[in-house]
């Protein structure tokens, strides 16, 4: 989309876009659409490592590029 900002989400690092005509701004935001951030983080920690584990099994054969495009727990939620 042109004309509209972004954000790098924390986590998973993806560029989300602010807006988008037509939706609620609440669905752009994955935390927004959970009521308990310390749930919404936690899980989102639990999905990351288990990326990561399995990811191990391509790393030989992925790009220093692709290995630094992980996802990375955020540690104010690690358990």
């Amino acid at each position: 989309m042109n004309n509209v900002g972004y954000r790098k989400h924390s986590i998973f690092g993806a560029e989300i876009s602010l807006i988008c005509p037509g939706a609620p701004n609440v669905i752009l935001s994955p935390r927004e659409t959970w009521r308990d951030d310390l749930a919404f983080y936690k899980q989102a920690n639990e999905l990351t490592l288990m990326f990561q584990i399995n990811f191990e099994k391509f790393k030989d054969k992925s790009s220093d590029d692709i290995m630094q495009g992980s996802p990375h727990p955020n540690n104010k939620y690690l358990n």
